[in-house]
């Protein structure tokens, strides 16, 4: 064995590279169990992230283990109590454990109660010495003491969803977890949720945190929110459950470098933003937040049409001066054919953002017509357009002359369909189009069959028309032949470059 695989790092490094699928988790375990030189390597690969707590029990005696009866149980128990030869088994796999996932459903064959009762008795104090990330899922029927053994003073990024006040109430997790940076809170079965009381008084005392994602919260709970030294995303669940408070706030969040909305109504956004941005005196001071992200189940038009409004346009509540980056979701599961705004034209408010940089719209069904080259015009520094899971698709001809819009423009994601009609008329028309110098990514489709153009001539096309272009997103059966096409390209580009240095 080379010398070289005697150093941890260099091993650990080389088995990361397996741990992205159940063959490559497969190949670790192998290499566990035949070199002792890998072992140790290998099982922290396979034992940092946890996704099933039985995961972790299976390392176990098979003797201590009852497996669940889909029929008439649905948790792992216990067939007899833990002995000291038990726990010197389970302790070191459960040192290794970095990210843990703790669900409580039948599906997922989550320990019983019982068993969460021999855990938290566990002999060295903390059974998890390196837990990073913890999450906990659907836990509202259990006793909250049950789950303190999951709770680790170095745990810096905590998400709960399905988790009732009284969790909060009947353990101090601030006091277990005082390092939490990332806070996810989530309230998706909607008659378990925590209050905005008891998430204030959690708030304050974690002065670390740098990211929140919580449901609506009070005045106070944003006035605390605000105050936070680190904070720098903040992420609200704007729902009917939980409505957003309708005075207005008066807090400023100084360091916030991006702000997102969850909403399930038309109005919802608009009505956070506008309480957010309204001072004590009643009228509106834009926030100074340079991302924003609005994530919606609703049409997308019904998602953003509140916030395109001519009347009360995003700007009147987000500094225009100091935005460089909008994200908007709608729902992917109910499209409409015609948007209430014509294409692009109901965007129009949105060129008052000089400086946006990236620009990502999802789940939506709209027309690319030529009034997006008019607002485009005003993002000159634009360097991420993302449009997907849409059915656009624009032609080459016509992508150039979006790209030449934006001269900065890394990434173009949007449907390009390339077919060797265009193809040929670029060919032929070689002073139609400038080259773009900085686009690496776009997204490509071609035609299948006789019907796909040669790859010879796209080479030609595209290292005139973008030859940094280094990345392609296409369809599975696509992919072999973009991969030929860039090839190519590298080939042409090195030629020219080796000629014009001569």
């Amino acid at each position: 064995m080379h010398r070289c695989l005697d150093l941890y790092e260099v091993v650990y490094h080389i088995f990361a590279q397996l741990c992205s699928d159940q063959q490559g988790k497969a190949t670790l375990a192998r290499l566990a169990r035949v070199c002792t030189a890998f072992k140790d390597v290998a099982l922290d690969h396979l034992y940092s992230n946890v996704e099933h707590f039985s995961n972790l029990l299976s390392c176990l005696p098979g003797d201590i283990l009852q497996k669940p009866d889909w029929i008439y149980d649905e948790h792992v128990r216990f067939r007899r109590g833990m002995t000291d030869r038990d726990w010197a088994i389970l302790v070191p796999y459960a040192a290794r454990v970095e990210t843990l996932r703790f669900s409580f459903q039948h599906q997922e064959s989550s320990p019983s109660e019982d068993v969460l009762r021999v855990l938290n008795e566990c002999p060295t104090g903390i059974l998890f010495p390196k837990l990073r990330s913890l999450t906990l899922l659907q836990t509202h029927r259990l006793d909250a003491p049950l789950l303190r053994f999951l709770f680790c003073p170095q745990v810096d990024q905590l998400y709960l969803d399905g988790c009732p006040s009284r969790l909060f109430e009947e353990i101090d997790v601030p006091m277990l977890c005082p390092s939490v940076e990332h806070l996810g809170i989530s309230n998706e079965i909607y008659d378990v949720q925590i209050s905005s009381e008891t998430m204030a008084q959690a708030l304050r005392r974690w002065p670390l945190l740098k990211h929140v994602k919580c449901p609506s919260l009070a005045k106070d709970g944003l006035i605390i929110l605000a105050s936070l030294p680190r904070l720098r995303s903040l992420d609200i669940v704007v729902a009917n459950s939980t409505p957003w408070v309708s005075e207005s706030v008066d807090v400023a969040f100084h360091s916030l470098q991006s702000l997102g909305f969850i909403i399930d109504s038309p109005d919802a956004c608009a009505s956070a933003l506008r309480s957010l941005a309204t001072n004590s005196s009643g009228s509106l001071t834009p926030l100074v937040v340079p991302e924003v992200t609005i994530a919606s189940n609703l049409l997308f038009a019904d998602a953003i049409t509140p916030l395109i409004d001519v009347t009360t346009p995003l700007s009147h509540y987000v500094a225009p001066d100091r935005l460089t980056s909008l994200h908007f979701s709608g729902s992917g599961e109910t499209l409409i054919a015609d948007p209430p705004f014509n294409g692009y034209a109901g965007f129009e408010p949105l060129s008052v953002f000089s400086q946006l940089r990236h620009i990502k719209i999802e789940y939506a069904l709209v027309q690319l017509d030529f009034s997006l080259l008019s607002v485009g015009r005003s993002w000159p520094l634009l360097e991420t357009f993302w449009l997907t899971r849409t059915n656009v698709a624009i032609s080459l001809g016509r992508a150039m002359k979006f790209l030449a819009v934006w001269p900065r423009l890394r990434v173009f994601h949007l449907p390009v369909m390339v077919i060797m009609e265009h193809v040929e008329a670029l060919a032929a028309n070689t002073e139609t189009h400038k080259p773009h110098k900085c686009i690496k990514k776009m997204q490509l489709e071609t035609p299948g069959g006789d019907e796909r153009p040669n790859v010879q001539q796209v080479a030609d096309v595209f290292a005139r028309l973008v030859p940094r272009l280094s990345e392609v997103e296409t369809y599975p059966d696509r992919q072999l032949y973009w991969k030929t096409v860039l090839n190519e390209m590298r080939i042409r580009c090195r030629d020219d470059e080796t000629v014009s240095q001569a």
